[in-house]
């Protein structure tokens, strides 16, 4: 997981949070806080959900870009819809509070939509089995094979 693309999930959160808590006259940690809970817990939370979502468009991503899923005449009717219903004027307003250092709002809603289309392209060409795979017994790994197995583990990580 890239600490700098979490850290960025993380700061564009709690930037909507804040931005959210201001018009009610308080911040998230005085709300936290006066809520009962502790406000280093609460992030310390935020961020391992979204370390696991973040792990997940990680993964949708790559399928995307495996599948030169890109983004398309769709987009602007998917970004409006968003825009819409959070009641902003135009998507340069949406993607300017969804900005944090280092990541774009406008990099973050284009990667939700290239992702949708990947989750869309799976459901359309997944293979569902219910049979149990077969089990392989007594199979002899040589040498060679085993060093390119080694090797196939380290190169994935």
């Amino acid at each position: 997981m890239p600490e700098d693309l979490l850290q960025a999930r993380v700061d564009m959160i709690i930037n909507m949070q804040e931005k959210q808590y201001e018009a009610m006259g308080t911040t998230m940690e005085e709300y936290a806080t006066s809520a009962g809970y502790d406000y280093e817990e609460t992030i310390a939370t935020l961020k391992k959900n979204l370390e696991e979502s973040t792990k997940t468009e990680i993964i949708l991503e790559a399928i995307a870009d495996a599948e030169n899923i890109q983004i398309d005449d769709g987009y602007k009717e998917f970004v409006k819809n968003i825009y819409t219903q959070m009641k902003y004027n135009n998507a340069e307003e949406l993607y300017s509070d969804f900005s944090v250092e280092g990541y774009d709002g406008r990099r973050y809603f284009e990667l939700a939509y290239r992702t949708e289309k990947a989750l869309d392209y799976l459901v359309e060409n997944c293979v569902v089995s219910f049979e149990e795979p077969p089990l392989v017994e007594d199979v002899e790994v040589t040498d060679d094979e085993a060093v390119q197995e080694d090797a196939t583990e380290e190169s994935a990580e």
